[in-house]
């Protein structure tokens, strides 16, 4: 799902990194329980005064027992606050870059997504638009001529607060599937429903996503359950006392720890 260049941008960071102190976070991975086998999986350089991530490094990077990440890194580049430019190159040397736009509020209004494999010349795969309503809320990402794959226009419905109540995904004007989401004072769900051609809902294909909340706002439990509400996967989070992630265990539908990540922030 992700990808950035190496060689002229790792140069563009180095002297930038070079002229200011920037601070970065080693994410530690081990399977199991077996903390004596961590190995350090991702690493993130970002800049101490907003925050703004600069590089990610992954290697061998899981979410949790199945799913992961190219191995490879991401470039991050900034106009003042703004993201304009992210680039990915991976191992064998492929990379994507993605250029984003804004109007004059500061809101992201188109994205390109470009490929290069094996060193051959850069080709466009996807263009996005993005279009919000009076109050500023994002209500479409649509790439209409091109994108890397079938699901390419989205929507959103919002209530009176602001807070999502409908996220849809669509092939164009074909529905795909929709979340529909509910909230309580101690956090929120959602249920993706699929949908077959025919636009009636396939059965058996529902998910439910179920996240625990702190006192703060921060999500500290994320659960996963099929259309028979049996547990799928269970992701729980703590965090340090400046409010920084420091640790995500991954649980198997047994309750099993299946991956865990730990965050150590440091200064350079």
């Amino acid at each position: 799902m992700k990808k950035l260049l190496f060689g002229i941008c790792f140069l563009v960071c180095k002297v930038v990194c070079t002229a200011q102190t920037y601070s970065h976070c080693k994410v530690y991975q081990f399977a199991g329980t077996d903390s004596s086998k961590m190995f350090v999986a991702k690493k993130i350089n970002y800049t101490i005064g907003n925050k703004q991530i600069l590089s990610e490094v992954y290697t061998d990077y899981k979410e949790n027992a199945s799913v992961g990440w190219t191995d490879g890194t991401y470039l991050y580049f900034y106009k003042d606050t703004l993201l304009k430019r992210r680039m990915f190159g991976d191992t064998n040397k492929d990379s994507t870059k993605a250029l984003y736009k804004y109007d004059k509020k500061g809101k992201l209004t188109i994205e390109e997504h470009w490929s290069k494999k094996h060193k051959k010349s850069w080709q466009l795969i996807s263009m996005i638009n993005h279009r919000y309503d009076s109050l500023g809320n994002e209500v479409e990402y649509y790439a209409a001529e091109m994108h890397w794959d079938t699901q390419n226009r989205y929507t959103w419905k919002y209530d009176s607060t602001g807070k999502v109540l409908e996220y849809s995904s669509y092939n164009h004007k074909k529905l795909l599937w929709t979340e529909t989401y509910w909230y309580s004072d101690t956090g929120y769900c959602f249920t993706r429903v699929w949908y077959n051609i025919d636009g009636t809902k396939k059965e058996g294909n529902e998910i439910t996503y179920a996240y625990k909340l702190d006192n703060k706002g921060r999500i500290i439990e994320e659960s996963i359950f099929n259309d028979k509400v049996k547990l799928i996967k269970k992701t729980t989070t703590s965090y340090n006392k400046k409010g920084q992630i420091a640790r995500t265990v991954c649980y198997d539908a047994s309750g099993n720890a299946a991956m865990t990540h730990v965050y150590m922030y440091a200064h350079e």
